[in-house]
């Protein structure tokens, strides 16, 4: 109960033209069943629709995403979560960290390819996100949010500016499911 009521203050809180929901009870282990998943600054987002933010196993030998396992704020997440990403060396870890804060998901993919090849940051794009803007972040980083093609964020791109998140939300509910707009929330910069 706790969590839905958390989850409808939130999405009202967005409706109503706010840019992000403040709660100390926004934590991973308090996610919503919505996708509205967020830790200290929104460091978690759902992998897929419908995903409840569980703790990220440390086992480092598959590098097969597990779909219950939250997405990671590239640019807030700490480095003992991002040590949680298969195959993610304490090198990395510190590349990771050394570039911040990224603006788009190309700019991660050309920083991290000075290191491994696209592969590698292929299957490192299953566990992390770069936060998008709605008003800033190029096609390709709006293709991270759940249910976004590389048309629609064509569409959204064209439909800009949006006033508020909430305004983007709606915009974006428009053309996916309803739990993957919600999910997208966790996804969205704060301002």
């Amino acid at each position: 109960m706790k969590r839905s009521l958390l989850t409808c203050l939130c999405l009202g809180v967005l409706i109503a033209g706010s840019w992000g929901c403040s709660s100390d009870d926004n934590s991973a282990e308090n996610g919503s069943e919505a996708g509205v998943a967020a830790d200290t600054e929104q460091d978690l987002a759902p992998a897929k629709v419908g995903d409840a933010p569980k703790q990220a196993s440390t086992s480092k030998k598959s590098s097969t995403r597990s779909a219950s396992l939250p997405k990671l704020n590239i640019n807030t997440a700490t480095s003992e979560k991002l040590g949680t990403i298969p195959d993610v060396g304490k090198r990395m870890i510190h590349e990771f960290e050394e570039y911040r804060p990224y603006v788009s998901i190309r700019q991660f993919r050309q920083e991290m390819g000075k290191y491994v090849d696209a592969e590698k940051i292929a299957a490192y794009e299953e566990y992390i996100f770069v936060p998008v803007d709605p008003n800033e972040s190029d096609a390709e980083t709006l293709g991270q949010l759940p249910g976004v093609t590389a048309a629609l964020a064509k569409t959204l791109a064209e439909k800009r500016p949006f006033s508020t998140r909430a305004a983007f939300l709606m915009e974006l509910s428009k053309h996916v499911s309803d739990p993957e707009a919600r999910a997208a929330a966790a996804y969205l910069k704060r301002r």
